[in-house]
């Protein structure tokens, strides 16, 4: 399912650490950060390899655009070329899910952790880091290992703000749009309900499981009793909240 989605994306190049030589015993560097065509670049701090940077950097984001940032960090010279000091990726791929999951479940103050990315073998990054919803922006802290060099990182922050426009899911998926929210999505997973099809009054499926016991026709009547009698979930209100719930279980 393909999704539409636009946003602003902040790029704070906080700091670097045990940067290579380029110069005679030091390096004046400054990176350079690319997404998609986009590009912008930090000033150059001169004859530190442990610089502070401390810069925003801000670009622009759609489907368009490639969710794969590429930094690389350059030495200024004056009289020659500049010489390069690494590289590294980061995909935005999990940011762009957890900006999802947090508009789905209405989380729009205070810090939530919404997700945890462990590295892989290709990734840039070598611990595992946290993306946080931080008073409705999705954040992440992370260091990034600089390639193609002796050594260097870059301890970077990822800010990424989704515009207030419809959102699609794709064909006859659901939509939300910002004054909906959670609790008006149309016509969800069509193949398997539709209007001329209203829900049953009265499930007759029973959970065998704890985690069978939220029903996934959450657009339809709730009727799914647990094996006690009592009716976990009255209405499609109350989904958000038991997500958070068993997300917390699921993580202790």
């Amino acid at each position: 399912m393909a999704v539409e989605t636009s946003g602003r994306l902040k790029v704070i190049i906080i700091q670097g650490r045990d940067l290579v030589i380029r110069d005679f015993k030091t390096s004046d560097p400054y990176v350079v950060v690319k997404l998609g065509k986009q590009k912008a670049r930090t000033k150059v701090i001169s004859s530190n390899l442990n610089p502070v940077w401390n810069e925003e950097l801000n670009f622009t984001m759609d489907t368009k655009h490639s969710a794969v940032l590429k930094f690389e960090m350059f030495d200024k010279d004056l009289f020659k070329r500049d010489d390069k000091m690494g590289r590294a990726t980061f995909n935005l791929q999990p940011m762009q899910s957890a900006s999802r999951l947090s508009k789905i479940l209405g989380i729009s103050g205070g810090e939530t952790t919404l997700r945890k990315v462990v590295p892989g073998m290709d990734d840039c990054f070598q611990e595992e880091y946290s993306i946080r919803c931080v008073d409705g922006e999705v954040v992440q802290d992370v260091w990034l290992r600089l390639t193609g060099v002796e050594s260097g990182e870059i301890q970077v922050r990822i800010i990424y703000v989704e515009d207030e426009s419809v959102r699609s899911w794709g064909g006859d998926g659901a939509r939300f749009a910002s004054n909906q929210g959670r609790e008006q999505a149309v016509r969800w997973v069509p193949h398997r309900q539709t209007e001329a099809h209203p829900f049953p009054s009265q499930a007759s499926y029973r959970a065998s499981e704890p985690l069978e016991l939220v029903h996934g026709d959450i657009c339809g009547p709730i009727k799914l009793a647990t094996p006690g009698g009592k009716i976990l979930l009255q209405a499609k209100s109350e989904v958000a909240e038991e997500v958070k719930r068993i997300q917390v279980l699921a993580e202790a």
